[in-house]
């Protein structure tokens, strides 16, 4: 059965909204029954949940030869855009918390920055980079985890 493209791209659409509810109802429940500030949860398992639709799509890319759409996903999905919609979805805005705005937020700026010269050698991220970014994200969980829950 050939499904029309448009239909195979909306009902793929429909799931992830349909998952990304899923996901944020459970993260609030376990954040509520662990006693674990919600922000923590929010940094942990919903980020890495909801980057679960991207890193399917990246992998799926760069194993059918199609490097540069796996950068495009994820390049296309930054904070200005993603922040910014759902700032102006919110009636009054987004509250954040000192620990984010000092933390977290510089964190994730200087990452990006540090980002810059690895993509530009070679055009090409290697293995040994890929893990080395792995391993400085637990690294980050590990200090939310530990340092402020």
């Amino acid at each position: 059965m050939n499904l029309h493209p448009s239909l195979v791209f909306l009902a793929g659409l429909g799931i992830i909204l349909l998952g990304a509810e899923l996901v944020l109802r459970g993260a609030a429940r376990i954040a509520v029954l662990l006693g674990v500030k919600p922000v923590i949860i929010g940094l942990t398992i919903v980020s890495v949940g909801t980057s679960m639709p991207e890193l399917a799509v990246g992998i799926t890319a760069v194993v059918d030869g199609l490097g540069p759409l796996a950068v495009g996903n994820i390049a296309g999905t930054n904070i200005l855009v993603i922040l910014g919609i759902t700032c102006i979805a919110a009636p009054h805005g987004v509250a954040v918390s000192r620990d984010v705005l000092w933390f977290d937020l510089p964190l994730a700026a200087a990452v990006a920055i540090a980002c810059y010269p690895v993509f530009r050698s070679d055009r090409m991220v290697s293995r040994k980079e890929g893990i080395a970014f792995v391993l400085s994200y637990l690294v980050y969980l590990g200090t939310l985890v530990f340092l402020r829950a």
